[in-house]
């Protein structure tokens, strides 16, 4: 799902987020958003390698850089459970290593990471998509109250209700002729 918005060089992003029970993350890493810019730089933000369930941004496709780079959150999410995750992305002034992106998980800070290098001198690229993946492992990702805008949204209210079960299957009738 591709959430896209007016070109900016910052942006926040809120969504709820729940894992179903056993789910278990790729020998790679599961991606779960990506922040597009409309030009080279794009950053994955996905649960960590070989099973690890770590929250963490991958700043890849970053040419200033030179190099994909992983920046690890404190957070490690559990099965079976909703989270509200809110993150924040502010691009570089081009050819400068002042960038910065920030996470909390249910409100509170779990990454502080300045001095990221996004855009190379002469890259005006912008922010404009925000899109959701939910690519390898196995299992089921849940994404609710999904939202993007340019201050802070945060985590208020319940997180979502559960769905009641589906009703039992009916049964087939007894004592019925069918001509």
């Amino acid at each position: 799902m591709d959430r896209t918005f007016q070109a900016t060089a910052n942006f926040y992003r809120r969504f709820y987020i729940k894992l179903s029970a056993g789910f278990v993350v790729s020998d790679i890493f599961t991606k779960i958003m990506r922040s597009d810019t409309n030009g080279p730089n794009s950053n994955w933000w996905v649960l960590g390698c070989c099973g690890s369930k770590q929250f963490l941004v991958g700043v890849q496709n970053v040419h200033a850089i030179g190099q994909a780079v992983n920046y690890k959150t404190s957070a490690t999410l559990q099965d079976n459970r909703w989270y509200c995750i809110e993150t924040y992305e502010q691009l570089n002034t081009p050819g400068d290593a002042n960038g910065v992106s920030r996470a909390w998980v249910d409100g509170i800070q779990v990454m502080d990471q300045s001095g990221i290098k996004y855009r190379q001198a002469g890259d005006n690229s912008l922010f404009y998509n925000n899109r959701m993946y939910r690519q390898t492992g196995s299992g089921y990702i849940w994404y609710d109250r999904v939202a993007v805008g340019n201050t802070r949204i945060g985590c208020s209210g319940t997180p979502p209700v559960e769905e009641p079960p589906p009703p039992a299957k009916p049964r087939s009738p007894t004592g019925v002729q069918v001509r």
